[in-house]
């Protein structure tokens, strides 16, 4: 028997039905193996999940750490996100010190 190899025969199954609501508990469930062993797209799909609270509180530091996990181990999907991010916390910090100033 090899459990990674059925972990990710299971993750396959609910990629397609992720933001299935019905579908959306067993849907984290497997992200949260597959990513516990570097699966990186899982790390990326259970961070959209986290961010925007489905199927888990939602955690934003959280789902942060796992984009950063993911695009250090060069998931481009995540890399881009995360540069979003960064690029929005940088705006908002320019325009909280214009309004302080």
């Amino acid at each position: 028997s090899d459990p990674e190899g059925s972990l990710f025969d299971g993750l396959s199954d609910f990629e397609e039905d992720a933001h299935d609501p019905s579908q959306t508990r067993i849907a984290v469930e497997w992200y949260t193996r597959a990513a516990a062993h570097g699966h990186c797209k899982a790390m990326y799909n259970l961070a959209h999940l986290m961010a925007t609270g489905q199927g888990l509180p939602l955690s934003l530091d959280g789902a942060t750490h796992l984009l950063r996990q993911a695009a250090h181990s060069n998931y481009s999907r995540a890399q881009y996100a995360l540069a979003l991010e960064l690029a929005r916390d940088a705006a908002q910090l320019r325009a909280t010190s214009a309004y302080n100033s």
